[in-house]
């Protein structure tokens, strides 16, 4: 996990939160007062936290140390049980102690940060056998880069907070690989810049991975306000069901 990880560690619910239009799709999906529910790369836990005070039963895990580390800080300081939260590989969903949940969710584009298709498939047959309930269901949120061509450039809309700001864009290396580059500026600091490798996910390949997982429902939408899920849009929200 470089440095400039850590330092987004500290902003990383001022950028990217857990909005209103989010919780309200989760709960549509099965994130209600009761449920067991996992948020896979969780980052610093907003959207766990937001479910907990509806009183859904939720638990987060991430792979970065110092994102779990400041997500029990922020449980703490709200009076939630800090054992909500630990560090996990998200191919290893299925040995969360809390097993089975009635919903996984994996959001924010985390499943592009994966080394391959093949590993996509690992992690949503771990996430089809940690569901294990006849009507659980995965939700998954990424970005889909098909319509950009190779050699082409996407600038995402700035990310903007109190104290730190972020820019961010998409470059097509290749078929299979996207660049993620981003530059951070906290207030008061240097500003710092990361190029990121990401995988290409298509929607068709994804699509297929989850009904071989033996999800036989699937739902792809265009964001979390369910619009349709074209090429007019570069947010895919799919929704697979065990049933």
């Amino acid at each position: 996990m470089s440095d400039f990880y850590s330092v987004l560690a500290a902003h990383y619910d001022e950028l990217f939160g857990c909005d209103d239009a989010t919780v309200a799709f989760l709960s549509e999906e099965g994130a209600v007062a009761g449920a067991r529910v996992l948020d896979v790369a969780c980052g610093t836990g907003a959207c766990t936290r937001a479910l907990l005070d509806r009183r859904v039963d939720a638990y987060g895990t991430d792979l970065s140390s110092r994102m779990i580390e400041l997500a029990k800080e922020k449980a703490h300081d709200a009076g939630i049980d800090q054992s909500r939260f630990s560090v996990a590989d998200m191919l290893e969903t299925a040995a969360h102690p809390c097993v089975p949940f009635g919903l996984v969710f994996c959001i924010g584009n985390s499943i592009a940060h994966l080394d391959s298709l093949d590993d996509v498939g690992r992690f949503v047959r771990a996430a089809a056998t940690a569901l294990g309930a006849e009507d659980g269901r995965l939700v998954l949120q990424y970005v889909d880069v098909e319509a950009l061509g190779v050699g082409e450039t996407f600038e995402l809309p700035d990310l903007t907070g109190q104290a730190a700001a972020m820019r961010r864009a998409y470059h097509r290396e290749s078929t299979s690989r996207i660049r993620f580059d981003a530059e951070l500026t906290v207030r008061g600091e240097a500003t710092q810049t990361i190029s990121q490798r990401l995988l290409v996910i298509p929607t068709d390949e994804l699509s297929r991975l989850v009904k071989q997982a033996g999800f036989s429902s699937l739902a792809v939408h265009g964001g979390f306000d369910r619009a349709p899920g074209d090429r007019g849009r570069w947010v895919r929200v799919v929704v697979a069901a065990l049933s």
